[in-house]
């Protein structure tokens, strides 16, 4: 599916930071493996008590603003027309993981299955899972308060 010039503006710019501004000479997002959301994560102050409710309702926006983060969409429904990750970005892939792999914002899902169940076992697709993981788990270990 063809990617509007609305889309390309809405994936590029965010007033509250969760998508990536950098964009190549074509207004292209560019994958890019620092997170803005941990870097707003850090900066944020302490805030002395959190009710269970706060911590699920922070750990929940924690989590889309990673998702939107790492596929690149501004809003939430702009993630599921985002487009696949290329084929020859997967032969890449499969020759070089580390080099070619996906990365924390900008990046891409392997569409290419028949069920979900076939989506979420592709390697492409266990590594976007991971990266999200372990930039949550960072931002959490580095939360100064109870919040996430």
């Amino acid at each position: 599916m063809a990617t509007s010039e609305s889309d390309v503006s809405s994936k590029s710019s965010s007033s509250d930071g969760d998508s990536a501004s950098d964009v190549d000479a074509n207004g292209t997002p560019v994958e890019s493996g620092v997170s803005r959301v941990a870097k707003a994560y850090a900066q944020k102050g302490i805030r002395s008590s959190w009710s269970r409710s706060a911590q699920r309702n922070q750990l929940n926006k924690l989590a889309r603003r990673i998702i939107r983060e790492t596929l690149g969409g501004r809003k939430n429904y702009q993630l599921f027309v985002c487009p696949s990750v290329s084929d020859g970005r997967l032969k890449e892939f499969e020759q070089n993981p580390q080099a070619y792999g996906p990365k924390i914002r900008n990046t891409f899902i392997d569409k290419r299955g028949l069920t979900t169940q076939h989506l979420l076992e592709q390697p492409w697709n266990q590594q976007v899972t991971t990266i999200m993981a372990k930039n949550a788990e960072q931002i959490a270990k580095n939360c100064k308060d109870e919040r996430c």
